[in-house]
């Protein structure tokens, strides 16, 4: 028993805690353990960890009351060997960023710009060249799961790494939904919160996970798992909007989805739509009491340009 209180055993109980603790907690992000757990996610994950760090703790002390004390300073090396290899990989890793190739790229932080966002200030990680239209739209489903994971690419094996950041939400006691915490970088394309509007502009979909522009400002972007929120593509998303309006004032009204189609000539206040097809959708005219005055055809995109605005609150 004298053993196990000698400095080498004492080092020996920190560095197995504290390496089986991460083992656990990645172990717990790798099996997916936390997914779709809400606020408990995070603390499956650390229960995993405390689990992971106890076991460790457990066997370092049966291996300190050894009398073969060059072994404890060997597992004592080992231990610390693997200690710095973690910490070296998780400085790595945020030090690098995919490009859109799909290849690695070294981030220097000092080159990259400062953003504003409404949460504060914060270098950009992950920028690309200039945010489009998108797929459509990602709502985070804040009423069920009170947490939203930022994950980076996906693995062939559909999996993540742990998390490099979160919003988090609470209900108010007036039944209302907030924020409580959004991390620096985080200016959606669309919120209003005592709407419970939450939209962040998809860019790719993954049969699990989805890629959200979370920084519309300079579209920086994020994965998020599929089954914390609902994806809602443009033509589901324009048919549930009241109403259209042109951003080019020349832009003419068709009778039939095609440029060399005559025009209609009917003024109009609104548009309403109706159905669509490819880049063309459908509308009625409608005046300024909502009556409608007729009908026709816009073009609602020019590939990846958005040719229409939109009110949600309207």
């Amino acid at each position: 028993m004298k053993n196990v209180f000698k400095p080498a055993s004492l080092i020996l109980y920190f560095l197995a805690f504290v390496v089986f603790t991460i083992g656990g907690m990645v172990f717990a992000a790798r099996t997916g353990a936390a997914e779709g757990q809400g606020l408990a996610g995070g603390a499956i994950v650390l229960f995993n960890g405390l689990i992971g760090g106890l076991i460790g703790l457990f066997l370092s002390f049966f291996l300190a009351r050894s009398e073969n004390r060059s072994l404890v300073i060997r597992v004592n090396r080992v231990l610390f060997a693997m200690l710095v290899l973690i910490w070296v990989f998780f400085f790595i890793r945020g030090k690098y960023i995919t490009n859109d190739s799909g290849t690695s790229s070294m981030m220097i932080l000092d080159e990259i710009p400062l953003v504003h966002s409404s949460f504060g200030l914060t270098k950009s990680p992950n920028l690309v060249n200039k945010p489009d239209m998108g797929m459509g739209f990602f709502k985070p489903d804040f009423y069920d799961q009170k947490v939203l994971y930022f994950h980076g690419p996906p693995k062939e094996d559909s999996r993540h790494d742990l998390p490099y950041d979160s919003i988090t939400f609470k209900t108010t006691q007036y039944g209302q939904y907030e924020i409580t915490y959004g991390p620096p970088f985080l200016v959606p394309a669309h919120l209003k919160m005592d709407y419970e509007i939450f939209y962040l502009t998809v860019v790719t979909l993954h049969r699990d996970w989805a890629e959200l522009v979370v920084n519309r400002t300079n579209g920086q972007t994020a994965w998020v798992s599929l089954s914390q929120g609902e994806v809602t593509l443009w033509p589901d998303f324009l048919l549930n909007i009241f109403s259209v309006e042109f951003k080019d004032v020349g832009s003419k009204v068709f009778y039939k989805p095609m440029s060399l189609s005559s025009t209609v000539n009917q003024p109009f206040s609104f548009l309403r739509p109706l159905m669509i097809r490819s880049d063309w959708m459908k509308v009625n005219l409608m005046d300024e009491d909502f009556k409608e005055v007729g009908e026709g055809w816009i073009r609602w995109r020019d590939g990846a340009e958005l040719l229409i605005s939109y009110n949600l609150l309207s």
